[in-house]
């Protein structure tokens, strides 16, 4: 059973997407097709067997439009194209994901495990929180970050 905390994320995620189901997912195969050139990443790694990935793809995105931050959020994954369109679908999840299949953009990142959140901008990592650090303190290191940012 999940914690309230979590389903109140889950609820949050709910009232912003709208209704599931609508069939408007964006999948890329290139993070250059997502990545914007005029204001900062948040890349957001995560699969979609993994709860607190997942978790934390939609806490952040809420955080991020919460608080008007101009900063995209990107999701990347390593899971099956079709399996990645269903979860994507199922959650009415409709912010940018990147099917990274052969794992160069979590080499290039050096990204050893998931959930990892970064930041970057101007194709620099300018935050990146620890995978190994507590969960509810990674995710206050990356919002606080976040806020700097968004705030310049």
């Amino acid at each position: 059973m999940r914690s309230p905390r979590v389903l109140f994320w889950w609820l949050a995620v709910a009232a912003l997407a709208g209704p599931a189901s609508s069939g408007d997912v964006s999948l890329h195969l290139s993070l250059d097709e997502v990545l914007p050139r005029d204001k900062p990443a948040l890349l957001v790694f995560f699969s979609t067997t993994c709860g607190s990935c997942f978790d934390e793809l939609f806490e952040m995105r809420y955080f991020v439009e919460a608080h008007g931050l101009p900063i995209e959020v990107i999701g990347v994954t390593g899971g099956p194209r079709e399996e990645v369109a269903a979860f994507l679908d199922k959650y009415a999840y409709h912010r940018p994901v990147v099917l990274d299949g052969k794992a160069r953009i979590r080499r290039a990142l050096r990204v050893d495990a998931v959930p990892l959140s970064l930041v970057i901008r101007g194709g620099r990592v300018v935050c990146r929180a620890d995978v190994y650090q507590e969960p509810q303190r990674r995710r206050e290191e990356i919002k606080r970050c976040l806020l700097e940012i968004g705030s310049r």
